[in-house]
């Protein structure tokens, strides 16, 4: 019975071979866009999973406060908190410091001089010996208890072990000299670790215990330097929200202004958006991106879906007759219904493994165009298969369950006596299935043009300061004064360097968060968290930001004096910057020298705050050096003057790169997202397209009678035409009703995770309109103009 069965459903679709095919293609490109956002998920989504201990590893999320100020959440905690947290609670198994090595505190800059050569170690962690026990990273050589027992050791991965020493075995118990600006520090090599996991927020060459007696250093007991993250094992039967609260209230016993969180370790990498110091997260994502994914793959089988529905209801309304013989044969419902669902897994597994195919063929173009790390291997697991499995059971059911008991469900004499199988409630639902393809394209569509929009406006915004012909140059050692004058000097005699300046942080990075204090209109002293800016005297004129009151700082004479923005000038509620007092909260009283327009010193994803702008008094703090070039693009020559110059002081050469590429790589993340929403769109379009075409074949040929009385009766060629083309206008118009609201609500979702937003305008609406207008022409163009154009004394005859 059951080959009779697979025998007969093969003979139909081979019948049948035009509507399946459709059917094929656009299950099969939905089905592959569903596959390849899938590996995404589970790629991103698998971060730092592999740990042992994943479960019940967390890491501290500090907030830092004053009175009157909002809380400023970030990843960046101080020395003192991981021993304290231990020592104050017992359900504290394990817990460790992962700061990065070359922040200035700790080894400002780290090089490794081996023989004649010269390796940077820029990307070193500091930890301490709970590290191995907490994380699940391995050993590839050397004993985990001989690793932190003592000073001036270091531990290699086993790629940069290999560089220096081209045989990573040879490197355990290796003496390395570790160059750390004017010092030379003989480290012993304790070990080689193997490479983290590509899924690790965590990413480093190189692992080193913190410096000798650092945490009796005022850093290393200071409760307010955010120097790195802190990770806690904690087991799993203890309350977060409790556990939070307890070593708060411990923690404000040092600082009351610090309040803490616990963010699962798995959560690190994909839900970190909102913060600050957080520069040790590797190539994070954005939650909220990766739900529109979701949802663009589910959309996306939707519309597929409803396309097979449709082209099976139509396709059965040519069966009746054989399902009527097949009854008065002796065929049960049960039989016939087998028989369509036989059909249908037929089409749907051959749906899947088409899709599957174009996966593994498009995977390393998909992977360069959305720029992203998944690989093929991520298609070939237990979990991947048991999905893909799933997934054609549910699409076999979903677009089989109906159609098959419509079709066995039928009485012989209907089958009989009428030429359609289905009443008018299914040509109702096929209109339906119809409007939903339409609404889901024009979801698809809006949603990419307002993406594009948003894209736009946060790679081309006017941020309130001038970044053209702007390089940026990383400084990985502490300055000193002279050195830093040498630098300025000689840069500025490069004949390609218009200016030089400088500043702590790199602007767009954010700013530092510190204690501030100032005196308002009444007389009253303030202390409030501040984001504070560390800058060079020529710094605001250098990117050319415009001033609302006052100067710039004397390059003469800037000590003790500051200028703010006029977010800082509302929240004091000062009328003006004149004889103002305002200071850090470890620096003497200054004064106001000027009030500046609002910029942009972070990113588009925040909103505009107040910010306190220093110069800068040490010269140890400058981590970074601009170049303003006197025309596009620097000469060869530039070039090598450049390195020249940047050797002769650091005997190695600068790590630079422009400032308007790495402002526009803070939005990676939105031009992946638009890339994908492109491609479902384009997909969705497409799944629309052949099931319009497939629906016009049918009703073209249902109606070929219709059209021929129409003809004898007078109608003309181009008023047929219009006749047939109002059912799929009406189609659209529908559609476009239903779809507007929900693309308006999920549009405005979306937008609400940016602070600065691109508008719902009505020409988006009105474009996209437009376009499924003249897709859909395109696709029953050919079938409406040929029953319309008919011989009528052919088909009357029949």
């Amino acid at each position: 019975m059951l080959k009779f069965i697979f025998k007969n459903a093969w003979r139909t679709v081979k019948t049948f071979w035009l509507y399946n095919a459709i059917n094929i293609m656009g299950l099969s490109v939905a089905v592959a866009a569903a596959l390849f956002i899938t590996a995404i998920i589970q790629y991103e989504n698998g971060y730092d999973s592999f740990h042992k201990n994943s479960n019940s590893i967390y890491r501290v999320v500090e907030d830092m406060h004053y009175e009157g100020s909002g809380y400023q959440k970030g990843a960046g905690t101080p020395y003192p908190l991981a021993a304290f947290l231990k020592n104050q609670n017992g359900e504290v198994k394990l817990a460790t410091r992962v700061f990065p090595a070359t922040i200035p505190p700790l080894y400002p800059s780290l090089h490794v001089a081996q023989k004649t050569e010269n390796f940077d170690l820029s990307n070193a962690l500091c930890t301490d010996a709970d590290f191995f026990k907490i994380f699940s990273f391995s050993l590839w050589a050397g004993k985990k208890e001989d690793l932190f027992n003592e000073r001036n050791t270091i531990l290699l991965s086993k790629k940069y072990a290999g560089k220096i020493f081209k045989d990573p075995a040879k490197a355990v118990n290796q003496i390395i000299d570790l160059s750390c600006n004017d010092t030379v520090i003989k480290a012993r090599v304790t070990g080689v670790f193997n490479d983290f996991s590509p899924q690790s927020h965590l990413q480093t060459d190189a692992l080193l215990p913190f410096p000798a007696g650092f945490d009796t250093t005022e850093m290393g007991r200071n409760w307010s330097v955010l120097l790195g993250s802190t990770y806690l094992l904690i087991p799993g039967n203890i309350s977060k929200k409790s556990a939070e609260k307890k070593y708060t209230e411990q923690i404000h016993q040092e600082n009351q202004s610090i309040d803490v969180e616990l963010q699962p370790l798995k959560d690190i990498h994909a839900k970190s958006g909102n913060l600050f110091y957080d520069s040790l997260n590797f190539q994070k994502s954005d939650q909220a991106n990766l739900n529109l994914y979701v949802i663009s793959a589910i959309i996306l089988l939707l519309a597929a879906c409803a396309n097979c529905i449709n082209i099976h209801f139509a396709l059965l309304n040519y069966r009746g007759r054989e399902a009527a013989i097949r009854k008065i044969a002796g065929a049960t419902r049960a039989q016939l219904g087998c028989q369509f669902l036989t059909e249908n897994a037929i089409t749907t597994g051959a749906s899947i493994m088409a899709g599957f195919l174009m996966v593994v063929l498009s995977f390393p173009w998909l992977q360069s165009f959305l720029d992203i790390k998944p690989v093929r291997t991520s298609l070939i697991n237990v979990h991947f298969v048991l999905a893909l499995s799933g997934l054609f059971f549910i699409l076999w059911l979903l677009v089989s369950s109906y159609p098959a008991f419509a079709f066995s469900s039928a009485g012989i004499v209907n089958l009989l006596k009428n030429k359609s199988l289905f009443k008018a409630s299914k040509n109702s639902l096929m209109r339906l299935l119809i409007i939903c393809q339409f609404s889901f394209s024009f979801i698809f569509i809006v949603s990419i043009i307002t993406i594009h929009k948003q894209n736009t406006l946060l790679n081309t915004a006017d941020l309130g300061f001038n970044y053209d012909n702007v390089l940026n140059i990383k400084v990985n050692h502490i300055l000193n004064s002279s050195s830093l004058h040498y630098i300025i000097n000689k840069l500025k005699q490069v004949p390609d360097v218009e200016d030089v300046s400088y500043s702590k942080r790199r602007i767009g990075d954010g700013a530092g968060i510190f204690g501030i204090y100032y005196t308002d209109n009444a007389g009253r002293q303030h202390g409030e968290t501040a984001l504070t800016y560390f800058v060079s005297p020529n710094f605001l004129d250098f990117f050319k930001v415009r001033f609302i009151q006052g100067k710039n700082f004397d390059e003469n004479n800037y000590r003790d004096t500051y200028i703010i923005n006029q977010c800082m000038l509302k929240k004091t509620g000062w009328n003006d910057f004149f004889h103002k007092a305002i200071h850090l909260s470890w620096l003497p009283e200054g004064t106001l020298n000027g009030v500046v327009a609002d910029f942009h010193f972070a990113s588009l994803h925040e909103q505009m705050q107040p910010l306190l702008i220093c110069p800068v008094i040490d010269s140890s703090d400058i981590q970074n050096i601009y170049i303003k070039l006197n025309a596009p693009g620097i000469s060869k020559e530039g070039k090598d003057e450049l390195a020249r110059i940047w050797k002769s002081v650091f005997n190695e050469p600068p790590v630079y790169g422009y400032m308007s590429d790495w402002l526009r790589s803070a939005y990676k993340d939105e031009k992946r997202l638009s890339n994908v929403i492109l491609i479902a769109s384009a997909l969705s379009v497409f799944v629309a397209a052949i099931g319009l075409f497939g629906m016009s074949v049918f009703s073209s040929q249902k109606r070929i009678q219709e059209i021929s009385i129409r003809k004898v009766l007078g109608a003309k060629s181009s008023s047929l035409f219009m006749h047939l083309s109002l059912d799929y206008i009406r189609a659209g118009i529908a559609s476009f009703i239903i779809a507007v609201p929900v693309s308006v609500y999920l549009l405005k979702k979306w937008l609400e995770n940016y602070s600065y937003r691109a508008e719902l305008t009505v020409g988006s609406f009105i474009l996209t309109a437009a376009l499924l207008l003249i897709v859909t022409l395109l696709a029953v163009f050919h079938q409406l103009y040929k029953v319309s154009t008919v011989n009528p004394v052919q088909h009357l005859k029949e």
